[in-house]
């Protein structure tokens, strides 16, 4: 789906396309198991094992984000480091159970 966006946003003109991670579920918080987290291991490599508060596997959404936005050329990617299960200022379906929802925004020069 990044791939997507950022070919759409190439299309529209832009070639230097900065990207910004704004709040989402971070490792502390996102254990994953170990046949769940393979195959993004085997397509990501291995930072996208990261590991729970307690060291168990989880999903490093951000480290993945990251190699992803590499792959396509992104020139800059800034992460606001925010973890909406850590944060109450934050819809967090693990944390509360309660559906939500979440936004994206692209903006062009």
């Amino acid at each position: 789906m990044i791939e997507a966006a950022i070919a759409q946003v190439r299309a529209l003109g832009p070639d230097d396309v900065r990207a910004f991670l704004g709040p989402c579920i971070r490792a502390a918080e996102y254990e994953f198991g170990s046949a769940d987290l393979a195959p993004f291991v085997a397509r990501f490599g291995a930072v996208a094992e990261g590991r729970t508060r307690a060291g168990r596997p989880a999903l490093d959404i951000p480290a993945v984000i990251r190699v992803v936005l590499d792959r396509v050329g992104v020139v800059e990617f800034d992460d606001c480091g925010v973890c909406t299960a850590e944060s109450r200022n934050y819809f967090s379906y693990r944390r509360d159970g309660d559906t939500g929802r979440q936004a994206t925004i692209a903006l062009l020069p």
